[in-house]
């Protein structure tokens, strides 16, 4: 998108699922080839992103850089319609509530500023349901349900979170080559806590045997030799020794105690 004056709107596609969404996010976006990453940074333009309950997300609104005003209240009109929430990664501030709902979508590294202008730096993480993590700069951590954030800062306290980085716990990348589209077929695992795992790209173990197995922990959870052999195809074009789930757990793959197992990693590489 070269006009900064255009904006297209594709909601009606979606009028029919309109239930099956829960979130808009409002991002800078910048477009490479037939690609388009999301990018709060350096935006050619911004798009409105609904995103599906399954953690999968498609396109709803495209606007000019002089056409966000536009974007924002198409956005508001559709949140106050169905019943959506709207996450708008264009404001410099966030509330609390905005924050939490942001985390469950994204890893993020955040900055607190309270009255008197005093500032601390955050990580907040949370499962994708109702339990938060809040690490301070000094590696202390602590979780809370949403209820319990919202008491500890409410929202009267007005916009007083800062993103100063998010990772999102699925892609980074919200286009065709989203890698939700990668999906694997868990329908046959009996023994899996999670509903979706997806290959993630570029993502290698260290070379080394021993610091490998530093990185795992347990519990590791078997699978079906179909399905190993399906992650070893997938993951091989992703280059990537390394899977995550729907709610960004990252895990190898291989023979553990005689079968075929993922083993999730203690931190994120």
């Amino acid at each position: 998108m070269q006009d900064p004056t255009e904006i297209n709107n594709y909601t009606n596609l979606l009028a029919s699922q309109a239930s099956e969404y829960t979130v808009v996010e409002i991002h800078g976006v910048c477009e490479t080839g037939d690609e388009c990453f999301v990018d709060d940074d350096n935006l050619q333009f911004y798009s409105a992103y609904a995103r599906h309950q399954n953690g999968t997300s498609v396109v709803i609104v495209d606007a000019g850089k002089n056409r966000l005003d536009t974007l924002r209240s198409a956005v508001a009109t559709l949140c106050a319609k169905w019943g959506w929430t709207s996450l708008d990664f264009t404001q410099t501030w966030l509330t609390t509530y905005e924050i939490l709902q942001a985390a469950k979508l994204y890893s993020l590294e955040v900055s607190l500023a309270l009255a008197g202008g005093f500032k601390s730096t955050h990580f907040i993480t949370s499962n994708g349901m109702d339990l938060f993590t809040d690490e301070g700069c000094d590696g202390n951590q602590m979780e809370y349900t949403e209820e319990a954030f919202l008491e500890q800062y409410p929202d009267r306290l007005g916009k007083i979170w800062m993103i100063t980085q998010k990772t999102l716990r699925v892609s980074t990348v919200i286009a065709k080559a989203d890698i939700t589209e990668n999906g694997f077929n868990l329908g046959q695992e009996k023994e899996l806590s999670f509903k979706r795992l997806f290959p993630y790209p570029n993502k290698k173990l260290p070379a080394s045997f021993f610091d490998a197995v530093r990185l795992l922990t347990r519990p590791y959870y078997p699978i079906t030799d179909e399905l190993f052999k399906e992650i070893m195809s997938v993951t091989k074009s992703f280059n990537t020794d390394i899977v995550v789930d729907e709610n960004g757990r990252q895990m190898t793959f291989g023979n553990a105690d005689g079968v075929y197992q993922l083993m999730p990693l203690m931190k994120k590489l």
